[in-house]
């Protein structure tokens, strides 16, 4: 997918960044948002980043609007078994960017532990943030894997 495709989904879009940038502000679809929370950001390898200042986690952002997180990621295509035969399987991710993806959530994780470590009790929603992060987390694995 497009960046101008995603961003044609969202409201309130405009520029961040400087000239030549290619990043955007806007509103973020998983929540009542009053002001423009959610970056996104177009990549020169066609990846695109979104980060909701809310507190949105990516996946709720991309269900609001009804994408996965394949739709961040421009197609790759890969050849399994010997070339002569040009057998092609689409390959959403490759292993650096499954870790890419996942970045965001293992510092979270971490600074989950932190706090944890310091005897304090973590509230119900960062429990809810964890949970889904440990879950991409394995699904980042799973990736790496297939």
């Amino acid at each position: 997918m497009s960046v101008e495709l995603l961003l044609n989904q969202l409201e309130g879009v405009r520029p961040s960044g400087g000239k030549g940038s290619y990043a955007w502000t806007c509103k973020c679809p998983a929540h009542d948002d009053k002001s423009p929370s959610l970056s996104v950001k177009a990549q020169s390898d066609g990846v695109i980043l979104i980060h909701c200042f809310g507190g949105c986690d990516p996946l709720s952002v991309l269900d609001a609007i009804g994408l996965t997180f394949e739709d961040l990621y421009p197609e790759r295509l890969d050849w399994l078994g010997d070339t002569e035969g040009k057998k092609r399987v689409k390959r959403p991710f490759s292993l650096s960017e499954a870790f890419e993806a996942v970045r965001y959530e293992a510092l979270l994780v971490a600074g989950c532990a932190k706090i944890v470590a310091k005897g304090e009790v973590l509230e119900p929603e960062t429990i809810e943030v964890l949970t889904a992060a440990a879950n991409k987390i394995e699904l980042a694995w799973g990736v790496a894997h297939a």
